[in-house]
């Protein structure tokens, strides 16, 4: 959504670039609708997505930086990642999530996701985004 906003009128220029970190998307995008009147209607919404966004940081990281593995004897994710520290730069943590507790997170992130394609599509009919 942010490189549409960038090569689409009225909004040419206003993101310098995509930004990388996951972490920064979404500060941009938090930017890019607190700072342009043309999107002030949205910016409430915009918040919301943004702030379960952030709540998400932790667990995201574990699943796009780190491996997974399913226990079936006792039914629980492990995901280890490497988290450097000044001490110990192959510093491995490790997070454990039993199986049934991912029922009910899967649920609310599908429900998340819906709301946010909604969201987009409608940015994207009304500005002309095409994406």
């Amino acid at each position: 959504m942010l490189s549409r906003f960038n090569q689409t009128p009225p909004f040419v220029g206003c993101v310098d670039d995509v930004k990388f970190r996951f972490e920064s998307r979404v500060e941009a995008f938090e930017v890019l609708f607190k700072s342009r009147s043309e999107l002030s209607e949205y910016s409430d919404q915009c918040e919301k997505i943004c702030e379960r966004l952030r709540q998400t940081y932790d667990l995201r990281n574990y699943l796009a930086h780190g491996i997974a593995r399913y226990d079936v004897a006792t039914e629980v994710f492990t995901v280890r990642r490497i988290l450097p520290t000044k001490e110990d730069p192959w510093n491995e943590v490790a997070l454990d999530i039993p199986a049934a507790a991912t029922i009910p997170e899967t649920s609310k992130m599908s429900l998340f996701c819906q709301e946010f394609m909604h969201f987009a599509r409608d940015i994207s009919e009304r500005f002309e985004l095409e994406f």
